[in-house]
């Protein structure tokens, strides 16, 4: 029986290499040559199609390894189509001396303690904000006077973080004079109060939603989302102008070694986390005048990307669904595995994380925990990294499986200073400080992230590089398939008798 299949299976075989326009395969099967040329060609033939497969391979897995390109289409694409990003003014101050005077006060009373000693005690709410661990710790006792106020219907702050809204810096302390686009304006109309990881800051052009939670504990309710605004002129003399009261009398805790502001830049619907690589931070200290250049860049992905997924290629549309914390970006992804990880560690999230699924906010009794493990919390390990050399790295850091958006604005700060010239304007102090948002130049870089190839283009390689090689076409692969039913036919037909 298998010595007739095979008798089959050449006869076969030899009708289809004399028949088939495949390169060298009449060579295989020719009587009028000899046995050595017969397997030269037998030989010659093996090797490309070897060579073929390997070939065609690589070409399909490597499109679907990385299947996407970003190009470069415009270098003229104008900034007016872009919204200014989100920008955040943080005061260095963490604890105001005049709100924590007026807390420490309704302390003092109500438990009767006295200020010098409350004054010390404190100073713990700031480390609320950097976790760190020094002094004379009665950090048991402060949070016991806390929690027994916020539970007294008498007293009009039942959160901690409202609580640490009371004590902070206010926006209407902080910023002195306002201008948009030349036009001097209210800086209440511009600017909103919103919690970023650097604590209670004024955002301008900060369009995130405010999470339910927040309505209730530390956003009033009635407080505008501004819309979105977008330059119209391109130079130092427009754009955003903000005057600055860094109130150094009124110091009491920063984490920085230095009396001015942060000024955050960032897109308009993230949380601003400074440590996921979305926020551009840049200093202005008391006494100085920052000009703050922007340039940006924008990215958007064509449709043909939806059908392959984020593993493949490196990035997620904005229909897709990758964070449970707020919005579908990469730094929203890394903030929702921030917080997993903190309530992991420690059973809390930190104040300054608005978050609306139920949860524990984190008191002075949880900053031992949270100093623990500072460093792992504030360190994000590359989801895309596997080795074995970077164990203690991995050990001390977050890893989250998180991807860039496939269309997204990126935002560059270029920053110049100076010292204020109090000349320039008499109601001008040495403590303020002068600060100039604007885009350096009406157009910007526009790319498309788009497939490498579309489905019949890879279909058009591997076919020209088969014909290249052997003169493999469509009407060959049928060929093929038409004398192996032949082949079955013939077998069935000689086991049938």
């Amino acid at each position: 029986m298998w010595r007739r299949c095979y008798n089959e299976l050449k006869e076969v075989f030899t009708m289809f290499a004399n028949n088939t326009p495949i390169h060298g395969f009449q060579y295989l099967t020719r009587k009028d040559i000899s046995k050595l040329e017969n397997w030269i060609w037998t030989g010659i033939v093996s090797i490309f199609i070897a060579y073929m497969s390997y070939t065609c391979y690589n070409l399909y897995t490597g499109f679907y390894s990385n299947p996407t390109v970003t190009t470069l289409v415009s270098t003229h694409f104008s900034v007016t189509n872009i919204p200014l990003p989100a920008i955040g003014i943080c005061s260095n101050n963490k604890l105001s001396k005049s709100r924590v005077a007026s807390f420490v006060t309704e302390l003092s009373k109500r438990f009767n303690k006295s200020e010098q000693w409350l004054n010390k005690q404190v100073l713990w709410m700031g480390r609320l904000y950097d976790f760190e661990l020094y002094g004379e710790d009665q950090r048991i006792e402060m949070q016991e006077m806390i929690d027994v106020l916020l539970k007294d219907k008498t007293y009009p702050i039942s959160d901690i973080r409202f609580l640490m809204d009371s004590l902070a810096v206010s926006c209407d302390d902080l910023l002195v004079e306002c201008y948009w686009m030349g036009e001097k304006r209210n800086c209440k109309e511009l600017f909103v109060r919103r919690l970023t990881n650097d604590g209670f800051c004024c955002m301008f052009n900060y369009i995130r939603p405010i999470m339910k939670s927040a309505v209730n504990v530390h956003i009033p309710p009635l407080t505008p989302i501004n819309s979105s605004y977008k330059a119209t002129s391109f130079d130092y003399n427009n754009g955003l102008k903000i005057l600055i009261n860094n109130m150094p009398e009124d110091y009491l805790y920063s984490d920085l070694m230095f009396e001015g502001v942060l000024v955050q830049i960032f897109r308009r619907d993230i949380f601003p986390d400074s440590s996921n690589g979305d926020v551009t931070d840049v200093f202005c200290g008391m006494g100085y005048e920052a000009f703050l250049t922007l340039t940006t860049q924008h990215i958007k992905a064509e449709a043909p990307l939806k059908k392959y997924p984020k593993e493949i290629r490196g990035c997620v549309l904005d229909t897709e669904k990758i964070s449970t914390y707020g919005t579908n970006t990469m730094s929203d992804c890394l903030v929702g595995c921030k917080i997993k990880a903190i309530l992991a560690l420690c059973g809390c999230i930190p104040f300054v994380i608005p978050y609306d699924e139920p949860h524990t906010v984190c008191t002075l009794l949880d900053i031992a925990c949270l100093n623990k493990y500072k460093e792992k919390i504030s360190t994000l390990y590359p989801y895309s990294i596997e080795t074995n050399d970077l164990d203690h790295e991995k050990e001390d850091s977050i890893k989250c499986e998180c991807y860039p958006s496939c269309s997204r604005t990126d935002y560059n700060v270029h920053a110049n200073y100076a010292q204020l010239n109090l000349r320039r304007n008499k109601s001008w102090e040495n403590t303020h400080s002068f600060i100039h948002i604007f885009y350096a130049q009406s157009i910007m870089d526009l790319y498309e992230t788009d497939v490498v190839m579309y489905w019949f283009e890879l279909l058009s390689n591997i076919g020209g590089l088969c014909g290249l090689l052997l003169g493999v076409s469509v009407i060959s692969i049928i060929e093929m398939f038409y004398y192996f039913l032949i082949f079955l036919y013939n077998i069935f037909t000689i086991r049938g008798k």
